[in-house]
């Protein structure tokens, strides 16, 4: 998520974040394609599924890219997912989810329980700008913040011509916090692009 480095452990690591980026944006699109009335939902799980299938990918080029690069001298690096703040953060996550759920289940506001999960999700990767030394994390996680309040300020669900009926805040938290993992990997997508238009084709590489 970080600036291209062209070392083995850098775009590796970046690999990793498409990878990770991909998964999750799956499930949470999968998630939103729900709240669509057939057809539009087996549309929307059609574009979500293409959209993964072309990250991961990516993920892949860049793996194997990182293959051909120098290997930076690792004495002083620490593995991001090993660090304390990495830990915290997916540890307070976790333990998060059961008790929000609780609480909004026995104060009966169920229907707030994704948008908080939402939020939740938003606040642990405040705990991942250390971690990984990338201030992007600040940005995702005001971002999805942000939407899970939002999210709670539109209807459970709307009426829409023919009688079908959309699950507007599942698609909206759904759709959404995709879109925001997907736009995370636009700099890296660009950032891979220039590096390629500006190479020689016969020597193109990271």
């Amino acid at each position: 998520m970080s600036s291209l480095k062209r070392t083995a452990q850098s775009v590796q690591g970046i690999a990793l974040s498409t990878f990770i980026s991909a998964v999750f944006a799956l499930g949470w699109g999968l998630y939103g394609s729900a709240g669509l009335p057939v057809p539009y939902e087996t549309v929307g799980q059609f574009v979500v599924i293409g959209v993964t299938l072309a990250l991961l990918a990516l993920a892949l080029y860049l793996y194997r890219k990182a293959q051909r690069l120098p290997t930076e001298d690792s004495g002083n690096m620490q593995n991001p997912f090993t660090t304390r703040a990495y830990g915290i953060s997916v540890v307070l996550m976790v333990i998060a989810f059961p008790i929000a759920g609780t609480i909004l289940t026995r104060v009966g506001f169920e229907s707030a329980i994704t948008s908080v999960v939402a939020i939740i999700v938003g606040l642990h990767f405040f705990g991942l700008v250390r971690a990984f030394d990338a201030p992007i994390f600040a940005a995702i996680g005001s971002a999805m913040c942000s939407l899970g309040v939002i999210s709670l300020m539109v209807p459970m669900q709307v009426v829409v011509g023919g009688g079908s009926t959309i699950a507007l805040r599942q698609s909206l938290i759904g759709f959404g916090c995709a879109l925001i993992l997907l736009a995370s990997q636009a700099r890296t997508i660009r950032e891979i692009l220039q590096q390629r238009k500006s190479m020689p084709t016969e020597r193109r590489s990271l």
